[in-house]
């Protein structure tokens, strides 16, 4: 079989069962029926060669350079083995040391999982430490992990993910850590077995990266940034902000030399 002729099959094999799985998905039939689709005179523009013939008798590889791309995209939406979006994807944790317990969600529906230390640790005032939890775990491609503060231990105690949200990524086999920081004016112990951080599991999308013009497509903000918003038009107008980032107030009336 021609390279022209395999890829023309991949397609093909591709369009089918990513239309059954459109089929047997409501949600996803939702949003795909509600992109706006090329019309019959759009795709022969598309298909159309140079010289005015339909068809990919001249076939250049680079035409064929997103096949990889689509073919992710498509198991990642159900249309091949193994994990993806629409067929729940799992999570294999390896444990580490024998008496490490594998995260799990308290109730239905939550997005975070809890994870708990393996070890006996105390987290010191104002300080920080990195806890261990016993488990090293297999992320799908496609996917990541992300370390969150659980709210009660941050409400109560003023212990938060100090790099929150911490980043796991599907390359990584080492032991899971997470590090603690105690915002709080006392020490604070963790217990083996105590629940310390949350684990999101999400997919997400890598991005191609350019170099260009970023001023191409204006926009309303431009370069306002850090507090270019404010909080009320009262604080605003009390202390602006200078150029060079150091806030000041309004010279006085009385004295316009005052700044």
């Amino acid at each position: 079989m021609s390279e022209v002729n395999e890829n023309n099959s991949n397609i093909e094999t591709m369009g089918s069962k990513l239309d059954e799985t459109i089929e047997n998905n409501p949600e996803l039939k939702k949003v795909f029926d509600s992109v706006p689709k090329p019309n019959e005179e759009e795709l022969e523009d598309i298909f159309t060669n140079e010289d005015g013939t339909i068809g990919d008798e001249e076939f250049n590889p680079e035409d064929m350079a997103g096949l990889d791309e689509l073919q992710n995209l498509f198991k990642m939406f159900g249309g091949g083995d193994g994990d993806s979006i629409l067929s729940t994807p799992k999570l294999v944790f390896q444990k580490i040391d024998p008496t490490a317990d594998l995260p799990e969600y308290a109730h239905p529906g939550d997005a975070g999982m809890d994870i708990r230390s393996i070890e006996k640790i105390t987290i010191p005032a104002r300080g920080h430490k990195l806890v261990h939890t016993g488990l090293r775990v297999r992320i799908p491609e496609g996917f990541e992990i992300q370390v969150r503060p659980r709210s009660g231990l941050a409400l109560k105690h003023g212990i938060t993910v100090l790099n929150t949200p911490g980043t796991i990524d599907s390359g990584y086999r080492g032991e899971i850590g997470v590090i603690l920081a105690n915002f709080s004016d006392k020490d604070f112990e963790i217990r083996k077995g105590d629940r310390i951080a949350q684990l999101v599991f999400a997919p997400f999308v890598s991005a191609r990266i350019l170099e260009g013009d970023v001023d191409k497509e204006e926009t309303d903000r431009g370069e306002g940034g850090f507090g270019s918003t404010g909080v009320s038009e009262e604080l605003n107008k009390e202390e602006p902000v200078s150029e060079n980032g150091a806030e000041y107030k309004e010279a006085s009336k009385e004295d316009p030399q005052k700044s």
